[in-house]
């Protein structure tokens, strides 16, 4: 059980993946027309600009398990997810920008592993959260357009995202809406519990508008050579600019998210 709740949270990361740095590469001069419009879908610069945090509760489902998430990120590149089953605290791992953390009930909180901070350190930095494709390059990332697909009738601009630490994903921009709703790598998907690589394909969906931003809520990973969905990830709430202390992301005793019920809306921000 505790592996099994382990892996839910792991499904909001990017898994492990290669330490190799990139090498420094011309950009495609014709990347930056998708990057604007894909800019413009999300809200406009401004307003993904002014996004501090993020704060997203959400329903995770995989096999017969079915958790709140509380996942919070911020634009200093740090992150925390935390577990509730049945209204208790099952789980919790975060990254404070140089570190990675997990707490369980009956272990306490202790250093995340080798592998675990690697894919820890991803997740905020992948644009389905704060961070998003006009912020790669300044991120030290890379983003190079590669020829376009058709999928189910609908065009796409193929987009391969490496990050500074080598870590490739696959981005595939819708050209109608300039949202990107299909993402894939090669990764494990419980980076601490099975080694076993899959090709996943990341389908999101359900865009909203959350204030001056729009937002995606809902997330499908299907592996791609079965076609099983492995898991299904349902946003009940996305909050912007909620104040965060200082030791939110190191210390995952002292603090504890509560998660609102579903069929309430969240807190305001303080």
């Amino acid at each position: 059980m505790k592996a099994m709740r382990a892996s839910m949270a792991t499904l909001l990361l990017a898994a492990c993946a290669s330490t190799t740095p990139i090498a420094e590469k011309e950009p495609d001069p014709g990347l930056a027309e998708f990057i604007m419009q894909n800019t413009r879908a999300l809200g406009g610069a401004a307003a993904l600009d002014g996004v501090q945090t993020m704060v997203k509760q959400s329903l995770i489902e995989e096999g017969d398990y079915r958790d709140v998430a509380v996942f919070a990120t911020d634009r200093n590149g740090r992150m925390r997810v935390d577990l509730f089953a049945d209204g208790e605290r099952v789980f919790a791992e975060s990254y404070n920008g140089q570190s990675g953390f997990q707490w369980r009930p009956d272990e306490g909180q202790s250093p995340a592993s080798q592998r675990g901070t690697i894919a820890l350190s991803h997740t905020p930095q992948l644009p389905n959260h704060i961070f998003r494709l006009k912020d790669m390059a300044q991120n030290g990332h890379r983003l190079e357009l590669l020829q376009p697909e058709q999928r189910e009738g609908r065009a796409f601009q193929v987009l391969r995202l490496t990050l500074s630490d080598g870590f490739e994903t696959y981005l595939l921009l819708e050209e109608s809406s300039g949202l990107v709703t299909r993402s894939r790598n090669r990764r494990a998907l419980h980076v601490d519990i099975n080694d076993q690589q899959k090709v996943i394909e990341s389908r999101v969906s359900d865009f909203r508008r959350v204030g001056d931003i729009v937002h995606p809520h809902r997330v499908e990973e299907v592996d791609l050579k079965t076609g099983e969905t492995l898991v299904r990830v349902t946003v009940h709430s996305v909050r912007l600019n909620v104040p965060l202390s200082a030791e939110y992301f190191d210390n995952l005793v002292s603090e504890v998210p509560q998660p609102h019920p579903v069929d309430q809306p969240p807190p305001d921000p303080d």
